[in-house]
């Protein structure tokens, strides 16, 4: 089986909600940017990200043309994550069978 990038649900706003879906790697990040708002930054925290936005903004637009880089759209992401919750619950359902099994021997 081929592996997945695992797809989390991020609430972007409670009120009101606004629930998007976020790869794994990238809904940690968003959720570390966060924790350190409410912190006190350093001096050159702010230039830091400033110049790693830029880099990422001229990465991302030279990768445009190559259709495996473009960004997935926010029903593709929904769609992952939906697929990702049967397989989870597939296997859930077969280990709870196995499971049965063993105890009937």
């Amino acid at each position: 089986m081929k592996h997945q990038r695992i797809v989390n649900r991020h609430h972007k706003s409670y009120d009101p909600e606004i629930i998007v879906h976020l790869f794994w790697s990238e809904h940690e990040v968003v959720t570390k940017m966060r924790r350190l708002l409410k912190s006190r930054p350093s001096e050159d925290f702010p230039i830091c990200l400033d110049e790693l936005r830029e880099e990422f903004r001229k990465k991302w637009n030279r990768e445009q043309e190559d259709s495996a880089m473009r960004p997935l759209t926010g029903k593709q992401m929904e769609d992952l994550y939906t697929a990702q919750q049967e397989i989870a619950l597939q296997r859930r359902r077969e280990r709870r069978q196995q499971r049965r099994l063993e105890t009937k021997k």
